[in-house]
């Protein structure tokens, strides 16, 4: 039977080769020819037949690799070798799992077959193929669809990429948190492949980049999943829409197309610089303003990477002392920014940075103010007046006047201006109205203000209102939104003449006096410059006229559609920032890192926690609690603090991903998404039947170079050598749990594996669990074992009921060791009294010994060990200096490091090390400061805490 169905499928995999070879489309394993009832025999046989040999047969490797492909499409993301085995329930060995990627690497020799490509395949070099094989596994269908739908229009615009171009675009648009359906996009060639074959599905005359039977499978999995068949349905329709739209002779009257060369579009980008705004207050008073770009789109434009923004710090011009990080400017897209003042001198950017390098100085001339005064603005129908460039005027508009100094009275007299209040210092605002039929005197007096005025086409959007930027002066439409304009003018018109990026202009009669209605149909994504000629009709009153009629050019930006609430979260102002911007979560929960939010002042933000699975679903939502916006940064802290708590920490250290979120009501959400990277070595806790086990999953193939050690909790510096092979099966766990620590290419894998004891709970007493170190030392040599000890400890993944208690109870047994021998036995005791029995902190200081004013300055001073620790380090430098404590340097900074984040000491020395904690024994008082330092700055936030008392 085996022998029957490997020769049939290598029949079909050649017929497959040679329909694509000239094409150049790649064949995959699971595009066989066999039913779901003829795989579970292939299946089935081929356990049966593994059993009996105890060894994978080569006569059979094709079967394997359709089977592993088989296995690939169903798994759930966790862990493909797991659903493996339990697809062939015998022990498939590390030697067992290279030969199934070597059978794929033969597949694609023989059949022109797929080869994974991208940095996790380089990483996971194994499962990468079974993966891909599998074409889009059903985990990641859903979020496929989504994307998918997403970027249908752009996908449609772009009907005659080529593969790569595509593919590109599908992993470049992607800017979710699911860091496995990021790295299924960086196999271009397969998505851009699947894409196309979901198109042109409907088409019968032309090769599939993917054999029909397996599509109609694919297709119809993805339409049992809810929304994805929705999704999937109108990404098609537009796909197919724009795919016809292409075909010559199908269209009656073909879409404007720009006559423009690719090079040529670039000067359709608005001119650097921020347009200048101006509101009215209810009292009549104007308030200068700009409007501030599009930051994201600006930073793609001038190819500046987002992450410069977090090297520097940005401020608006005006305010000397707002420093904010630079990412914060991303909030602040689309908006407007009143000015109290202008920037002095005014060729200076409106917004000003830190630190301008060479990454960030693209920016400067997009921030600057365009123009120069006096700045014309006109009165639009929704009371702002923005800035017209140019300086021309229109009969019969209203428009607002900023100068810099008082306009001359005769001018101000022959405009008829009126002038206004300011709210924005060294700016005078007059208000101008001009009139329907603008006498020469008024021509003459606002050329005076560099004003210029000609006779235009009058342009206005009929039926949908557009949206409007104001960054750009332009305005917005939809891509699946009509363009429709009504055209008129001030004067009697014979025709008007309308042309779209410079190509071949359309003559359009006018019969009577109330213009004309215009589509300009379907336009590409992108900014296009529409030019409106008017042709007035030759009457003896507008003879004089007809010399200043001029065309009206504007500009519309056609954009994709973008989901209302990623739309939402992008405009409305609201902005999380987590500094340094690579922080994991780990390093917010335990202060070496800080988050604050941005938005409206005065608002109310509920804070969310969301976990997410291996399917990048959310599995569970946690409210936090509320903060009011501005952020504080004690308000985030009690927040934060509560992700250290069961259950949600338990269910927080087991997922793939975490997402805090900020909602404000109608304004949308702010989001920090912290994943936890796909490493090539894991750990995993299972219970079944009261037994715990410790699993090592190894997706890398790397086992072969690992070493594993154990550590039980109730000796948790005692080494326990474990083989890797038992590992990758699987150890039994007792309570109350054992610390896993797995060592490969110079990095370490560890998690720390929490079980409840076996035996029914009489009493509370029951929880405790009996600690004590193998090896506590003697002396300060002894800190640097406990140091490593205590970075193992501090770096493990908990897993399991009450792992981060435990986990935090070991982490702080090392911790008082390392004290006690660093300060001594008698000083534990009596910080032991303080923090517990309510001793008092002067008995402590003076326990410190040395000089009576060395202990007084550790106790009085601010330690800004968190926000600046170089800081921290060079005042206690001095203080120890200046009391005669120590006059070394490298110790000083030794002892504080030890006392605030013993972690953070790194030895590459191990003798310079030893000799460094030797003199720091000999100098008990150093230390004790140190420590005594870092309590009472710990009591100092504690008290500062809203509900502490004083």
């Amino acid at each position: 039977m085996l022998a029957q169905t490997h020769t049939k499928l290598d029949s079909h995999f050649k017929e497959l080769s040679r329909e694509r070879i000239s094409l150049g489309y790649p064949v995959y394993a699971f595009e066989h020819c066999l039913d779901a009832g003829q795989i579970e025999d292939v299946r089935n046989t081929l356990t049966g037949d593994f059993a009996r040999r105890g060894s994978i047969n080569r006569d059979h490797w094709l079967l394997w690799t359709v089977v592993a492909a088989e296995t690939g499409y169903a798994y759930d993301g966790d862990e493909y070798w797991h659903s493996f085995q339990s697809d062939i329930p015998q022990k498939f060995s590390l030697a067992n799992r290279e030969t199934i990627r070597d059978w794929f690497r033969t597949f694609a020799r023989q059949f022109n077959g797929f080869q994974p490509t991208g940095r996790w395949a380089a990483h996971f070099s194994i499962i990468a193929w079974p993966i891909t094989h599998s074409i889009l596994p059903k985990y990641l269908q859903s979020q496929f669809a989504r994307h998918l739908f997403e970027l249908r229009h752009e996908l449609a615009a772009r009907s005659s990429a080529s593969i790569d171009q595509v593919g590109e675009l599908l992993g470049n648009r992607y800017h979710g948190d699911s860091s496995r359906f990021e790295n299924f996009l960086q196999q271009t060639a397969l998505t851009a492949r699947l894409v196309l074959a979901l198109r042109d599905e409907d088409v019968q005359d032309k090769a599939s980049p993917i054999f029909r039977p397996t599509l109609a499978r694919i297709v119809r999995d993805l339409e049992q999943r809810g929304s994805a068949r929705g999704y999937l349905r109108d990404a098609r329709r537009v796909l197919r829409e724009a795919r016809l739209r292409t075909r010559p002779g199908l269209s009656a009257v073909p879409p404007p197309r720009s006559s423009m060369a690719p090079g040529e579009r670039d000067t359709l980008a608005p001119a650097p610089g921020v347009k200048l705004i101006a509101r009215r207050k209810p009292d009549d008073s104007w308030t200068l303003g700009v409007a501030l770009p599009n930051f994201p789109a600006l930073l793609d434009r001038t190819g500046i990477d987002a992450a410069m923004l977090d090297k520097s710090r940005a401020r608006f011009a005006e305010r000397p002392d707002g420093w904010m990080p630079g990412r914060a400017l991303l909030s602040y897209s689309n908006a407007s920014h009143a000015l109290t003042a202008l920037p002095a001198p005014l060729n200076e950017p409106v917004i000003r940075f830190r630190d301008t390098d060479e990454g960030i100085r693209p920016l400067v001339a997009h921030l600057t103010i365009q123009a120069r005064p006096p700045w014309l603005l006109r009165v639009h129908d929704d009371g702002v007046a923005r800035q017209v460039l140019g300086n021309h005027i229109r009969a019969g508009a209203e428009y607002i006047l900023a100068a810099d100094a008082e306009i001359d009275p005769d001018v101000a007299g022959a405009l008829s201006l009126v002038e206004q209040l300011s709210h924005t210092s060294g700016i005078k605002f007059y208000h101008m109205a001009v009139p329907s039929v603008v006498p020469p005197t008024f021509i003459a007096a606002a050329q005076e203000l560099s004003l210029g005025y000609a006779l235009r086409a009058h342009v206005q959007a009929f039926g949908l209102t557009p949206r409007w930027d104001d960054a750009s002066g332009c305005s917005v439409w939809l891509a699946n939104e009509d363009i429709l304009l009504r055209l008129s003018a001030d004067f009697p018109v014979v025709e008007f003449s309308v042309s779209v990026d410079g190509g071949g202009a359309m003559q359009l009669p006018v019969h009577g006096a109330e213009g004309i209605l215009i589509s300009l149909g379907a336009l590409e994504l992108g900014r296009h410059r529409v030019v409106i000629a008017t042709t007035a009709k030759p009457f003896a009153q507008h003879a004089a006229s007809a010399k200043s009629i001029v065309p009206e050019t504007i500009f519309v930006e056609v954009r994709p559609p973008t989901p209302w609430q990623r739309d939402a979260t992008k405009r409305s102002g609201l902005r999380v920032v987590v500094e340094p911007n690579d922080a994991s979560l780990d390093d917010l929960i335990e202060k070496r890192a800080f988050l604050t939010l941005h938005g409206p002042e005065g608002r109310t933000a509920s804070a969310e926690a969301h976990v997410y699975d291996v399917a990048g679903h959310i599995s569970s939502t946690s409210e936090l609690g509320r903060l009011t916006l501005p952020s504080q940064d004690g308000a985030v802290a009690r927040l934060i603090e509560k992700l250290s708590r069961e259950p949600l920490s338990e269910r927080i250290q087991s997922a793939p991903r975490v997402a805090l979120s900020f909602v404000v009501d109608e304004m949308g959400a702010a989001t920090a998404a912290f994943p936890h990277a796909v490493a090539p070595l894991r750990w995993k806790l299972t219970a079944k039947d009261g037994l715990a086990t410790m699993r090592l999953v190894d997706e890398a193939g790397v086992a072969a170079g690992v070493t594993v050690n154990r550590f039980d909790m109730t000796a948790p510096d005692k080494r326990i050598d474990v083989s890797t092979e038992s590992c990758l099966h699987g150890v039994a766990v007792s309570s109350p749990g054992s610390l896993f620590v797995a060592r490969y290419d110079n990095k370490i894998y560890s998690a720390f594996a929490s079980v409840p004891p076996k035996e029914r709970l009489a009493t509370l007493a029951d929880l405790g669990t009996k600690i004590a170190l193998a090896s506590p030392g003697e002396n300060t040599r002894g800190i640097l074992r406990l140091l490593a000890m205590l970075r193992y400890w501090r770096r493990a993944r908990p897993h399991g009921a009450l792992a981060v208690i435990r986990k935090a109870n070991v982490v702080s047994l090392f911790e008082l060791q390392i004290e006690r021998l660093a300060c001594g036995a008698k000083w534990i005791e009596k910080t032991k009294q303080c923090r517990e029995a309510g001793g008092q902190l002067e008995e402590l200081q003076r326990e410190v010994g040395g000089s009576p004013g060395f202990a007084s300055r550790m106790r009085t001073t601010q330690w800004t060990w968190h926000s600046d620790i170089d800081k921290a380090h060079s005042e206690f430098f001095r203080i120890a200096k200046t009391y005669g404590v120590c006059t070394d340097r490298k110790i000083c900074d030794l002892a504080l490091r030890l006392a605030f984040r013993p972690v953070s000491i790194r030895l590459t020395d191990p003798k310079e090390g030893a000799h460094n904690f030797e003199f720091l024994g000999a100098n008990p008082v150093l230390a004790r400061g140190a420590y005594f330092a870092k309590m009472t700055s710990d009591l100092r936030f504690t008290e500062s805490q809203p509900g502490s008392a004083l």
